[in-house]
């Protein structure tokens, strides 16, 4: 600090001494003439600024208590993607079976085939939406690993569920209503994963 300038005492009622920039120091350095006498004509404020900002950014410190540390800001929860273009998928496949459900085998399907028909469309659409949901719960604040896992079983449930019915529908294979009930079990999981992503909330991750 000594190259900067010449050490002197300031008397208490010194204009300078009463500056803000001093504190309750009774010494200062003559910046101003220092800096002068190397470049004449340099104004008063070029010739201090440079010299009074690493003291500036202490006393500055100093109030806060120490140096100041930067923060991340939460990184915000996203949809699940992969989850939202399988619900979009599914959701264009399921118009397309049940037009194709009540339209072209409108006269090929009997009673029964047609009531097993149309419950696998209704659970397909219903559960189509309910992927949806899961992929965009997180945004809303609900947990994104109980999400993914409803997801998950709403896939599942709907391919084996739904599948195993239209299929049922369409050749009259009786084995198939065995592994339907799985089909259910996997979509009521997923329900069941949703309500634990609702109440629990966030991900907390340390």
């Amino acid at each position: 600090m000594k190259r900067y300038g010449i050490r002197k005492t300031l008397a208490p009622d010194h204009p300078r001494r009463q500056s803000h920039l001093l504190g309750d120091d009774f010494e200062a350095f003559d910046w101003y003439d220092t800096a002068r006498a190397r470049r004449p004509g340099l104004p008063r404020a070029a010739a201090r600024a440079p010299l009074l900002a690493p003291r500036r950014r202490a006393a500055s410190r100093a109030r806060e208590g120490g140096p100041r540390e930067r923060v991340a800001a939460p990184a915000r929860p996203t949809m699940i993607r992969w989850a939202l273009v399988t619900a979009a998928a599914s959701g264009l496949l399921a118009v397309a079976l049940g037009a194709f459900g009540a339209h072209a085998l409108e006269s090929v399907l009997d009673a029964r085939g047609s009531a097993v028909f149309d419950t696998a469309s209704r659970y397909h659409f219903v559960h189509t939406f309910a992927l949806a949901l899961g992929a965009l719960a997180p945004v809303a604040g609900a947990g994104r690993r109980p999400c993914t896992a409803a997801c998950v079983t709403w896939l599942l449930g709907m391919v084996v569920f739904s599948g195993s019915l239209y299929v049922l529908a369409l050749t009259g294979i009786g084995w198939l209503g065995a592994i339907t009930p799985f089909g259910g079990i996997a979509l009521m999981l997923g329900w069941f994963f949703l309500l634990v992503a609702a109440w629990r909330g966030p991900d907390v991750t340390p």
